[in-house]
Formats: structure tokens, sequence, C-alpha cells
């Protein structure tokens, strides 16, 4: 019976109050939170699209293309803004961010680290997953086309659904220098629809063969155009590799930085491969996790 009324208790008030928080731009009391869900525990995805957990809290822009699924205990955040996250400092136990921090630029990265060492706990871990660019650098390299993105044809769409999305023709004679561009920098590719400034084929092969590998990344990305991606948040504008990553954390105060794999993470609250890591993705993706000490 308790169980059944706390349930009832998180379907008729949760969700309203974080919807009344975002539209106050108020910060949400987590220890509210806390005592309408079943968890021991304060837990946060940032970037969390179609993630819908119940002992979770949803951090994320509300978007065209994931509105079908985010209805259910979501902040509208938008990670571009550049704002601090609407917790209370050393409130939250768990960060989770999967396939996210390549949406958006290395400022806002860099921003969403530093709030995150200041929300988290003592003892409180951030797992974060993203592509692996070196990994998939080299894949390009050895021509191993079988790795890399596939490019949707937009045609003349401009924003569209995920089911939209979903149902998008492929590109099938895209070379392997567009796919590579697809995954970390895709405003910088021929095929895309909204690009001001491609890259060729020859362009990308002498980039990456005469510049250092984080110069010639970064030569790719800053051909995105943030208005674009601002209505097109399913687009990749950054690139990360292992190294990076854990420069950009070691930077904003963490020291405890652990490499990870699939389904590893050191926290039992996220290993369920149903909710986290993304298994369909896991042959190309970097697993890493921080704690603050």
């Amino acid at each position: 019976m308790k169980e059944k009324y706390i349930l009832k208790i998180d379907k008729l008030l949760r969700t309203p109050f974080i919807k009344f928080c975002n539209l106050f731009g108020l910060e949400v009391d987590i220890k509210f939170i806390k005592k309408i869900k079943m968890v021991k525990g304060n837990f946060i995805n940032v970037g969390a699209g179609t993630f819908n957990h119940p002992n979770w809290i949803n951090v994320d822009k509300i978007s065209k293309f994931y509105k079908s699924s985010q209805n259910r205990n979501i902040i509208n955040f938008d990670l571009l803004d550049l704002k601090p996250l609407p917790f209370k400092d050393n409130s939250i136990d768990l960060i989770y961010t999967a396939h996210t921090i390549e949406h958006v630029t290395d400022e806002a990265v860099s921003n969403l680290f530093k709030e995150a060492y200041k929300k988290l706990k003592k003892g409180g871990i951030i797992r974060i997953t993203c592509p692996d660019m070196l990994f998939l650098f080299n894949a390009y390299k050895r021509n191993d086309e079988s790795l890399l993105c596939r490019i949707p044809d937009y045609g003349n769409k401009n924003e569209v659904t995920q089911g939209e999305y979903d149902k998008l023709p492929h590109i099938d004679d895209a070379s392997i220098q567009q796919k590579f561009l697809w995954c970390f920098a895709r405003q910088s590719s021929i095929h895309h629809n909204k690009t001001t400034n491609p890259l060729t084929d020859e362009q990308v092969d002498k980039l990456f063969k005469n510049l250092k590998l984080e110069n010639a990344f970064d030569e790719c990305v800053k051909r995105c155009d943030l208005n674009v991606q601002k209505k097109r948040p399913e687009e990749h504008i950054s690139w990360w590799t292992e190294d990076k990553l854990i420069k950009f954390l070691k930077k904003v105060g963490f020291k405890n930085i652990l490499k990870s794999r699939f389904n590893q993470s050191i926290s039992p609250f996220m290993r369920d491969p149903i909710y986290f890591d993304h298994k369909n993705i896991s042959h190309h993706s970097l697993y890493i996790e921080a704690i603050k000490d």
C-alpha cells in the first residue's frame, strides 16, 4: 500500500513541481524530489534525450526533436546557455551524461564539468560517455567505412522530430571522408543542407595529413554554426578523445578520474544496460568516470 501511495504522489506532484520550477527559473529542491521518489540518492541525467527512469531527474533542452519523449521529470536546460545547473551545491550523488557532449561546444562542456564538480557531494560520481574520435579517426585512416556514421538525407527539411529523423533516407554514395566528418562536425560536410563552408574529400585528407590531430579536428568543428545547431540538437559539433576528456575534467578540479567500459560503472545505479551506456553504439564509445574528492 505504501509503495502504491508513493507512486501516486510521484505521478500527481513530481512532474508539476519540476514544470513550476522551469516556468519561473527556480532552483529545483532535490530534497523535495527525494520525498516523492523511491530511491536513496539524488541522481540527474544531463542531456537525457529519450531516457526515462523513475529514480532519475532529466536535465535537457526541450526540443522538437525529442518532443514525444520529453514529457516527464525534465528540467528544461540548454547547455549552450552556459548557466549554472539548477541544483544546490554539494547535493547530487550521481550525474550521468551519455552521448551529449559531442552535441555542444567545448565551452559548454567545460561549464558542465565545472557545475558538476560544484553540485556533486563528496564521493559523488559523474559518468560520461561519448564517441571515441581517436578510434573513429583510425577507422577513417584504414578506410573502414563500416564503423563510421551513415549520413541521412534531410532534403529541404530543417527541424525534424526523432520519428522523422529515423525515416530519413541515407546517402549511400557518401565518401569515407564525409562519413568521418559526420561523426563530429556535420556542418562541415558537403551533404549538410545548411552548410556554408563545407570540406571536400581532398581538403579533409589534406587537413588530417598536414596538421596535428587536435588542430585538424578543430579546423572542421569551427565551420559549425551554433544558430543551425540550436535548431538541430541531434547533430554533432565537437570531438572528444580520452586525453581531451580527462584534461577537461582535471581543469575543473576532478583528481580521481577512471577509465571505464560499457556497463562497468563503479556505481551499481549506472549498470543497467536497459537504461545506460547505449549498447548499440558501445563499440565506438568512450567511458570515463570522475569522483569528487
